[in-house]
């Protein structure tokens, strides 16, 4: 009994070493998309859309990649 305690106490304290180390999310967040990086192809009203709803529901929405947006039939 005694050692399953001490085993417990071990590996919440391991866990928590992993939960809090890894990049922080305000730097994330702080980095908005520019038109030179790009090239004016990511999907503005998506983002803008899916960052709205996120906020009226208290969530956090970090971007790893933009979505793009869909190139029409002729090509343009």
């Amino acid at each position: 009994m005694h050692r399953s305690v001490w085993a417990i106490a071990g590996l919440s304290l391991c866990l928590c070493a992993c939960a809090t180390s890894g990049p922080r999310h305000s730097e994330a967040t702080t980095q908005s998309p520019n038109e030179d990086t790009l090239d004016g192809d990511y999907d503005q009203v998506k983002v803008a859309t899916v960052n709205r709803w996120a906020l009226d529901h208290g969530a956090t929405v970090i971007w790893n990649h933009y979505p793009q947006r869909r190139k029409s039939a002729d090509g343009g």
